[in-house]
């Protein structure tokens, strides 16, 4: 077949490519990565913009706070933390009925929850399972592109368009199928672990 030399969008390189290619490909690259490259360039991802709560600084809508606020907020979190071991305050858990340091509680700007950290982290387990359960439900717990369905823990919800996203289901956190967390769903496909993997494979 007839080839010539063509040079390469990204890099500059001059390669050989056949003719009937030429004419079907305006575009010509010596590889998927200057391929890649150059369009990922022309059309870069844009993700949903929100701010700090803290400092007000532009960041992912899917986050709360930004690195530098996130990292001062444990330090001092810590330091609180060595203080009440110190002074040996103690509360009962309403959930498991045992009398434990403060330290071992939740706080909330200046209450402690009623539950240990301990039963909170339970509690809070049971209820993403049960939302997930919920969402799968609505939505069929079967994975739509190979048909998966032997257990929920490897079913994902993928949203088909990511900028489209505004919000994490984890974030909300209810047992409850809202109007907003129904609109979110209808974004989503569901998919199974592995099919999800290939999806935002890079390669």
């Amino acid at each position: 077949m007839a080839t010539s030399s063509v040079k390469c969008l990204n890099c500059g390189i001059e390669f050989m490519k056949e003719a009937s290619q030429i004419k079907k490909h305006g575009n010509h690259f010596c590889s998927r990565s200057c391929s890649a490259t150059y369009n990922n360039h022309l059309r870069p991802k844009v993700k949903p913009q929100g701010n700090c709560k803290t400092c007000g600084i532009a960041i992912n809508k899917c986050l709360r706070y930004c690195k530098p606020c996130l990292l001062k907020w444990r330090e001092g979190r810590a330091d609180e933390i060595a203080l009440i071991l110190e002074q040996k305050q103690t509360k009962f858990c309403k959930k498991c009925g045992k009398e434990k340091n403060l330290a071992y509680f939740y706080k909330n700007r200046n209450k402690y929850s009623c539950y240990c950290k301990d039963c909170s982290v339970r509690i809070t387990t049971e209820r993403r399972r049960i939302q997930k359960q919920n969402m799968l439900e609505y939505k069929g717990a079967r994975c739509t592109i190979c048909g998966f369905d032997k257990h929920p823990a490897a079913l994902h919800l993928h949203h088909r368009d990511c900028s489209d996203k505004e919000f994490n289901f984890s974030r909300k956190n209810r047992m409850v199928m809202t109007d907003e967390i129904i609109k979110e769903l209808d974004k989503c496909d569901v998919v199974c672990a592995n099919c999800h993997a290939i999806i935002h494979a890079k390669y």
